[in-house]
């Protein structure tokens, strides 16, 4: 694989990840995938949760009420708690 196949159209991280890791990729020994799983792990604040989720209502034409708002968090706490259960 080389940096152009990369750049052709692919869009799957794995295949960013699999190069990256061929080819010896790192930052200050850091792995792209140590950098992947460190950006997965971490926590959105409280404000960054809402603007995403009034983006992506907007995107989708939905108007983002109090409904809609506590619906999503509602359905994120099933979530989480499914989660919990299975860990």
């Amino acid at each position: 694989m080389t940096p152009l196949d990369v750049l052709e159209g692919e869009d799957d991280p794995a295949v960013f990840v699999e190069f990256g890791e061929q080819s010896g990729a790192r930052a200050g020994g850091t792995t792209i995938t140590d950098l992947i799983e460190e950006l997965a792990s971490k926590e959105l604040t409280g404000a960054e949760r809402e603007q995403r989720a009034a983006e992506a209502a907007r995107e989708l034409g939905v108007e983002y009420t109090e409904q809609v708002q506590q619906t999503g968090q509602d359905a994120w706490a099933k979530i989480r708690a499914h989660q919990g259960r299975a860990a």
